[in-house]
């Protein structure tokens, strides 16, 4: 869960996470994206979590 009020590399911050990481052709695109909090998205690294994109 992210806090909004963490300040910036706070491990609950919130940061943008691509599904598919644009090292691997994903698009930066509203879609392709989602919240996730710094801890989380920094141990993804660049793996793609195999999610199927919702259709907007």
């Amino acid at each position: 869960m992210t806090d909004r009020t963490a300040p910036r590399f706070h491990p609950r911050s919130p940061t943008l996470d691509h599904v598919i990481p644009l090292s691997q052709g994903g698009p930066h695109t509203r879609a392709n994206t989602r919240c996730a909090c710094f801890e989380c998205n920094s141990k993804r690294g660049d793996r793609g979590g195999n999610e199927q994109l919702a259709l907007i």
